[in-house]
This record gives C-alpha cells, sequence and structure tokens, in this order.
C-alpha cells in the first residue's frame, strides 16, 4: 500500500510540475491537489505538499505574470491545508505547515451591502511571509500583512494578525508571543 501510495504521488508530481513556474527536483505532491495559477508558483527542491492541500492564486490582482506563491527548498505542508494569494505568499525554507492550516494574503470585501459577498472581490491585500525553520501547529491561520519570523513555533489552532519576530513562541487567538527562544531557553530544555 505504502508503495502503491509513493508511486501515485510520484506520477501526479510529475504530470503537474511542468505547470508550475519553477519546480526543484524531490518536491512532490500527494492528490488529491485543488489549484489555481500554477504558472505563478515557484516550488524550490524537495518541497513536500500533502493530500488535500487547496492553493491557488486569486486572478485580476497585482502583476498577472509575476510569482506570487513561493515555497522555499524542504518545507512541508500538511494536509487540508489552504493557501491563497493576490499578491504573495512566501512560505521559508524549512518551514512546516500543520494540517488543516489556512494561509492569505487577503480577505474577502464585504461592506457592500447591496451586493453579494461572494461579488465583491477581494480587499485588504498585503504581503505574507513565514520565515525559515518556522513550525506553524495544526489548525493554524495566518492572516494578511503577517510576517512571522525565523525559527518560530506558532501553537496549534492559533489566529496570526499580527506579525511575530524571530525565535519567539506565539499562541492564542489573536496569537501573542508567550516565549522568546534563546540561549536560556535551550538551557531550560536540558
Amino acid at each position: 500500500m505504502h508503495l502503491e501510495r509513493r508511486l501515485r504521488t510520484r506520477m501526479f508530481t510529475m504530470l503537474l510540475a511542468s505547470q508550475f513556474r519553477e519546480f526543484g527536483p524531490g518536491s512532490r505532491i500527494e492528490a488529491p491537489f485543488t489549484f489555481w495559477g500554477l504558472n505563478q508558483m515557484s516550488v524550490a527542491d524537495k518541497v513536500y505538499i500533502q493530500r488535500d492541500c487547496w492553493i491557488h492564486v486569486v486572478a485580476g490582482y497585482a502583476d498577472e505574470k509575476s510569482v506570487k506563491i513561493t515555497f522555499k527548498s524542504h518545507a512541508s505542508i500538511g494536509k487540508r491545508t489552504a493557501i491563497a494569494a493576490a499578491q504573495q505568499v512566501v512560505i521559508g525554507e524549512y518551514v512546516m505547515i500543520g494540517s488543516n492550516c489556512h494561509v492569505s494574503d487577503q480577505a474577502h470585501a464585504f461592506t457592500d451591502l447591496d451586493r453579494p459577498i461572494m461579488t465583491q472581490g477581494c480587499d485588504n491585500i498585503k504581503p505574507v511571509s513565514i520565515g525559515a525553520e518556522t513550525w506553524i501547529g495544526n489548525n493554524v491561520s495566518v492572516l494578511p500583512g503577517v510576517t512571522i519570523g525565523r525559527h518560530c513555533v506558532i501553537g496549534a489552532s492559533s489566529i496570526v494578525s499580527v506579525s511575530i519576530p524571530d525565535f519567539s513562541v506565539a499562541v492564542g487567538m489573536p496569537a501573542r508571543v508567550v516565549k522568546t527562544l534563546g540561549p536560556d531557553f535551550a538551557r531550560e530544555q536540558h
């Protein structure tokens, strides 16, 4: 069974790889995978996108020829995670994103009371960046305009609405920094 799944993933990845702007060696995508705008996504080496993810570029915003979603090398995206970009989302090297997460650089417009929300397009479009070596727990939402620093931990079920500095542990709704990682933290763990 495991071999069958690996072969299916390899075949599925081969079918999709040429549609991306860039697709690095050793990267793989598990089916099923829902997507839009692969030609505006860049995938570096050894990126792993697990099954049931929904990753898409929102058409009609910013430069239609630019790369709007970037996965740097060794990034790992958990099952059922949704990533959407109208302008730019960057996932850094060695980032681990848990299952059922949501990362978006935009929100639905909803202020026109005479139109259904689904017809109002996007607003609050601001780039999102997740720094290298960061771990995003399960069920986390990362909202527009957020920069998460390098080597951070974002606790499960957190909603990240403000930027998080390097070497931070942040939890909650909204997420707040509860600890800074450094030499003292490392000593405490031993």
